[in-house]
């Protein structure tokens, strides 16, 4: 917390310098503190209080954080354009402190680059009411990261701007401390939209890419990294013989590294006033889930706006999440071997229902055991329980041996409205039933459950809900306070909490 005072101090030491910095047009710097604590009834915070929060929220009974930093406007130099922005965020309990957004943007016509950390997500969910895109969500802390893109949809020409895509290309670093130090993060997606603006119904697909690779593990040593290793872990592509007789000559037969993603399609329908948009996220973790028209898991959402901007309710958003199916629990490879050793090979048992392939194990890896998580949040959905979080709900439970996600198979009903209660108070409500099975660990090949005394076992349900209000106080212009109300019941635990802070905008 020292150290955040002294980058606090520097910042508005600085700030009439940045002020006065003019280039083509004027450059407005805008600053923003911003502090939250929350308390709990346990040892850990209600779901929605810790987790879509951007990685500022950890688990623990009394938490908080103090945001501070500044937003340049979006200035320019001929036909050029730049935005920058610093934040720094500071723990409130602990002496931890980190710089939260930090990057410089470049523009040109529809292209931008930008190196450094800043808030994104990933899918054409509605992030304020959303459980999360199962590809990167509001939870985790912004990865570091550089950055090609055409953010806004461009139209193709000679389409009678019926035709638009908008993609990004990246590069990132994961933190260290993980069980593969020095990891990088390969990202892509590329989205598509049919229809003209304006226009009734629009159509829009897209797909997700990413990919975990290089590193040092204390287990297989150095992984691969050079310039022809990037080219197929871009392209998806196995690793060279080289690593055939080490450790990772898995990968020889498989992709390079660790890889997953999603593919997604949305449909948006206006009508008067009203809005509707339906998505469809299909995650994926290897070949078989790229088949998304087989793919029996799947993030659907509705989001419905209301013609009153100002009513009590005026968005509405219901999603499903299930993620049980993983392409099946038939074995990941085809064995080899005796029959007498492999019975469900369908050369020795015609009648075997399950195909090869299976077992996706989303979000966990055997060489990345950090799994999808930066600092420990989710990067995807939160719906699904990593051992750290599961650690609070079984304190007796030792998950050393286990993967990072220990119940990644979920089947979860979720719901959240927005509106306004006066002019200067809005609110948000959400609330969420969640269903955990655990992870393939505990089926066999045959779909059959090995151990009915795991915790996971009898799909456990547990339910989170929040209240978070937010009120401009008229006295005082651009100066907020948010509290929020959450509460979490069912098979593991009954948890109540307070979130409060407030932030200012000079």
């Amino acid at each position: 917390m020292k150290l955040f005072l002294i980058l606090l101090t520097i910042l508005f030491s600085t700030t009439d310098a940045f002020g006065q910095f003019t280039s083509g047009s004027t450059s407005n710097i805008n600053i923003i503190i911003e502090s939250q604590v929350g308390f709990s009834t346990q040892s850990y915070q209600p779901h929605w209080q810790t987790f879509n929060r951007y990685g500022l929220i950890n688990d623990r009974s009394v938490d908080g954080f103090v945001l501070a930093g500044f937003f340049a406007e979006r200035d320019s130099i001929g036909s050029f354009w730049y935005d920058y922005a610093l934040q720094f965020a500071g723990k409130t309990i602990d002496n931890e402190s980190h710089i939260h957004q930090g990057f410089l943007r470049l523009g040109w016509g529809p292209f931008e680059v930008t190196g450094g950390r800043w808030r994104q997500t990933h899918g054409l969910q509605y992030d304020a009411l959303s459980s999360g895109s199962l590809a990167t969500s509001t939870n985790a802390r912004p990865i570091p990261r550089i950055t090609l893109a055409i953010p806004d949809y461009l139209t193709i020409p000679f389409t009678y701007d019926l035709l638009a895509f908008k993609g990004q290309y990246s590069h990132g670093w994961l933190e260290s401390g993980r069980f593969v130090e020095d990891a990088m993060l390969h990202e892509k997606f590329f989205y598509a939209r049919g229809g003209r603006e304006g226009w009734p119904v629009i159509l829009y697909g897209g797909i997700v890419h990413y990919a975990k690779w290089g590193g040092v593990s204390p287990v297989h040593g150095a992984a691969p990294s050079s310039f022809d290793d990037y080219l197929r872990v871009i392209f998806g592509r196995s690793a060279s013989e080289d690593l055939t007789g080490t450790s990772l000559e898995g990968w020889v037969i498989n992709a390079i590294g660790d890889h997953l993603g999603m593919i997604e399609f949305g449909i948006e329908f206006n009508a008067r006033d009203y809005y509707l948009f339906t998505y469809r996220q299909f995650p994926f973790e290897d070949g078989s889930g790229l088949r998304f028209y087989s793919n029996l898991d799947f993030l659907q959402g509705f989001h419905l706006n209301l013609p009153r901007e100002n009513g009590i309710v005026n968005s509405i958003l219901f999603e499903v999440l299930k993620t049980t199916w993983q392409s099946g629990p038939g074995p990941t490879d085809q064995p080899e071997g005796d029959c007498s050793l492999y019975p469900e090979v369908p050369e020795c048992a015609p009648d075997y229902p399950f195909k090869f392939g299976g077992r996706d194990n989303y979000y966990n890896h055997s060489v990345y055991r950090d799994g999808w998580t930066y600092f420990g949040f989710n990067i995807g959905s939160s719906l699904l329980m990593n051992k750290i979080r599961g650690s609070y709900y079984f304190p007796d439970m030792d998950f050393s041996n286990h993967r990072m996600f220990i119940s990644n198979r979920v089947r979860a009903y979720h719901i959240g409205f927005e509106g306004r209660f006066s002019d200067s108070v809005t609110y948000r409500a959400l609330a969420t039933r969640n269903s955990y099975r655990g992870t393939y660990s505990n089926i066999d090949t045959f779909g059959n459950i090995i151990n009915p005394d795991n915790i996971f076992a009898s799909a456990p349900v547990q339910y989170y809900t929040m209240l978070e209000v937010d009120t401009n106080l008229r006295s005082v212009d651009n100066f907020n306070i948010k509290t929020s109300l959450a509460l979490d019941f069912g098979e593991f635990a009954t948890t109540f909490g307070i979130l409060t802070g407030l932030s200012y905008t000079f």
